[in-house]
């Protein structure tokens, strides 16, 4: 089980921003750019794929997005959560409130409290907000059953605490740990940007300056991201992620173009364009609307005694034995 323990990030962050800050100092102009920085969370049920049920519907009316979220806040308050896919939930949760259920071995404080939106796909290119069609490698890749790991190493990342992964979108909400991928805190300064996530406590600390990517030798589990300023939005370029990555099929040819622009005085439009030729047949492009809050980011505690996966590395052998 997860265990979330209040705790400020910011001694971390401020550690790991100074070590950055040290190491290659910008030598462009200072410019004033749009102020990030803040904590930031995702409540939003959109899922990622419009539901079939709702293909010649991109936006829902106001009456439906009320009710939505009406039967949401009602469930919500009686300590069931979402444990269906999001886009199932759209479609069915107005006639069969029973699409939320107990939090089973979580506490629904766990869980962040989501709402509903009228976009019905966070997917905005291609506009029928469907993933593009997979290559035949690609759907090989998505299709491929799991297999008993031969060795600890071989375990998924997430199972291990390592990280899970980037981009965070195919699981924003839709599954019993929705609210995991939910908080973030931007820390910016002139040379760097720093996004830290809730979830497995990561930092991806992005410089601005200007440098190359690392050689393509070098990868990283969340790959190897550079940032710039493009007028008023932070563009985030990421290449070179390792090849255990797996996101909806694409590994380590994964490549990012993230766009950060500010939205309002509280809202932040987080654009991801996902290319991959050799799991898709065209890039595709999400967006999802990031909210300001003064709620405090907490320790997710995920380590390698959790029941679930102590119990999985148990039955793997290692292969330093």
């Amino acid at each position: 089980m997860f265990a979330r323990f209040i705790a400020t990030p910011a001694f971390c962050v401020w550690v790991l921003l100074s070590v950055a800050a040290n190491t290659t100092p910008s030598r462009e102009p200072a410019t004033v750019h749009p102020d990030l920085q803040g904590n930031w969370v995702n409540r939003f049920a959109t899922p990622l794929e419009r539901p079939q049920e709702l293909d010649n519907r991109p936006l829902l009316t106001d009456a439906e997005v009320a009710e939505l979220n009406r039967q949401a806040k009602r469930n919500f308050n009686d300590g069931r959560v979402m444990v269906v896919p999001s886009g199932r939930l759209l479609t069915s949760l107005l006639n069969d409130p029973s699409q939320f259920a107990s939090g089973a071995n979580y506490d629904p404080s766990f869980f962040t409290e989501f709402e509903f939106e009228n976009r019905t796909s966070l997917i905005i290119d291609p506009a029928d907000g469907h993933l593009p069609a997979y290559t035949s490698a690609g759907q090989q890749r998505r299709d491929a059953k799991p297999v008993t790991p031969a060795a600890v190493q071989d375990l998924p990342p997430d199972t291990r605490c390592i990280t899970f992964g980037m981009p965070r979108v195919a699981g924003v909400a839709g599954t019993p740990s929705a609210g995991i991928y939910a908080y973030y805190q931007i820390v910016q300064t002139p040379d760097y940007v720093v996004f830290f996530m809730e979830a497995v406590h990561e930092a991806r600390i992005i410089p601005l300056d200007g440098r190359p990517h690392l050689p393509s030798s070098l990868r990283t589990w969340d790959g190897d991201s550079r940032g710039h300023w493009d007028g008023d939005t932070l563009v985030v370029d990421t290449t070179g992620f390792r090849p255990e990555t797996n996101f909806l099929g694409a590994r380590g040819d994964l490549h990012l173009t993230e766009r950060f622009r500010v939205a309002g005085p509280n809202e932040l439009h987080y654009e991801i364009r996902v290319e991959d030729s050799t799991t898709w047949t065209r890039p595709w492009t999400a967006m999802v609307r990031l909210q300001r809050t003064s709620e405090p980011l907490y320790e997710f505690a995920c380590h390698e005694g959790n029941e679930r996966i102590i119990q999985d590395m148990l039955a793997t052998p290692s292969k330093d034995k």
